[in-house]
């Protein structure tokens, strides 16, 4: 009797696509999934945190929350089914569908989707054919690119300031009658002294406007006046400058004297490189979040206040800009004395084991080669499944040796998965340099557990 027979627990995990085409509300997936619970007679004991504008092609599962979850809840005993509109919801990259299902079913758990059906066999085929079409989708938009770099035109986004859309899809961007003389004045007055500054001020007060409707600063300026497609150019794939197929607003005389006095100024004013040294010295990710890996930032940078129960605390970079993490948050003073502590058994062996970085670069080599190795490996089994998959679809390979094939793969999978887990910690392993160690001593030297 499976898991889902005894003790029918259901989580509901929902994603909403960052294809446009694709997009199916989180509030329509929910309810068709508490629909099908309510059908099946399972108990929704939780709904996911939905993973929005994360591609399930591109972000590997483990970097979503939401799925993590889920599968986290099976395998705790707490849910027994996962139950997802679709099943490209999960995931469209194929090594991670053969370890979300492993993982899934090793818990005794299972999988099912709202619209395609709760067979694992149903579910294997609707898996490869997510997998295929997004990479399919992906050559297919690489093709486009290439196509149109071909024929010298932009690969997509807003229209540059000054110009407009040309009336046909595969014709190059026209300039604008009434902010094309505009973008010829602005060179025009940077190459005669203006800074981007009162530039932006000058365009301000004329009503123009960025191609994204908003008003211009420096920056804009900045990157407006640096931009070749005035002069003619488009990117090729290499992000390299070539001749494109529109028509330049600037002759070639006014962009070569604006390149002259762009260095002229940098000369003049030469930019002070950035300090290296974070003001923390546990920052510039010597300390990341243990949930997503982000870096870990200060809330303040002012000392304890105990008196008044003010502590600074480390924040987790990603949850306080897009909050697609839940967050870690550890007073700053315990995690330098956990730090602390942790070097006084340490600083020795690392001390010895940094003095010898010869060795830990043959070490990291032979690591990396194993890495690519294993991902070769990877690659020719998710290939190999993909191919009897679609045997499977065109009649030319009876069900029953695909299973064996599928899980003879996955057992495989499975295997390789572990292979790179244990490889990339074995690197993760090797030891900072000498300088980190000394920076580390000298900033937790005066560090108190009180």
């Amino acid at each position: 009797m499976t898991a889902v027979e005894s003790g029918p627990r259901a989580v509901i995990y929902v994603r909403e696509s960052v294809a446009g085409e694709e997009k199916i509300s989180l509030e329509l997936q929910e309810k068709a999934g508490r629909d099908h619970c309510a059908r099946k007679g399972y108990t929704v004991v939780k709904v996911a945190e939905p993973d929005s504008g994360l591609s399930a092609s591109r972000v590997e599962y483990t970097q979503r929350p939401g799925v993590v979850e889920a599968i986290e809840a099976v395998e705790r005993g707490d849910a027994d089914v996962i139950v997802v509109y679709l099943y490209s919801r999960i995931s469209r990259e194929r090594f991670d569908q053969a370890v979300i299902n492993r993982r899934i079913e090793r818990a005794g758990g299972a999988l099912e989707s709202v619209t395609q059906g709760d067979d694992p066999f149903a579910r294997d085929i609707h898996q490869v054919i997510d997998a295929e079409f997004s990479r399919e989708k992906s050559r297919t938009w690489k093709s486009v690119q290439a196509r149109r770099r071909e024929l010298g035109l932009t690969h997509g986004g807003p229209v540059p300031f000054g110009y407009r859309r040309a009336a046909a899809r595969d014709q190059p961007h026209e300039p604008d009658p009434i902010t094309a003389p505009v973008v010829d004045g602005l060179y025009r007055r940077y190459i005669a002294g203006r800074g981007p500054q009162s530039l932006a001020e000058w365009l301000n007060e004329r009503g123009h406007r960025t191609p994204r409707g908003r008003p211009f600063g420096q920056s804009t300026v900045t990157r407006l006046l640096a931009n070749a497609y005035y002069a003619g150019y488009v990117r090729d794939g290499a992000g390299d400058w070539k001749r494109g197929a529109h028509e330049p607003i600037l002759s070639e005389a006014t962009w070569r004297d604006y390149l002259r006095e762009r260095e002229a100024r940098t000369l003049r004013h030469p930019t002070q490189p950035r300090a290296r040294q974070p003001k923390w010295p546990l920052g510039g990710g010597l300390s990341t979040c243990a949930l997503c890996d982000a870096n870990l930032v200060l809330s303040s940078y002012a000392e304890p206040d105990p008196a008044r129960r003010k502590y600074p605390r480390a924040l987790c970079t990603r949850h306080n800009s897009t909050r697609e993490c839940k967050g870690v948050s550890i007073a700053r003073h315990k995690l330098e004395a956990f730090v602390s502590l942790w070097l006084v058994g340490h600083l020795q062996d690392l001390a010895d084991r940094a003095a010898s970085p010869a060795d830990d670069d043959r070490e990291r080599a032979r690591l990396q080669a194993e890495l690519t190795r294993t991902y070769g490996e990877e690659d020719k089994v998710r290939r190999g499944l993909a191919t009897a998959a679609r045997l499977v679809v065109e009649g030319d390979m009876p069900d029953d040796d695909y299973r064996a094939a599928k899980r003879d793969a996955e057992a495989r999978l499975g295997e390789l998965a572990d292979e790179v887990s244990r490889l990339r910690a074995e690197l993760d392993a090797l030891d900072p340099d000498r300088d980190v160690l000394d920076r580390f001593e000298s900033a937790t030297a005066d560090v108190s557990v009180d």
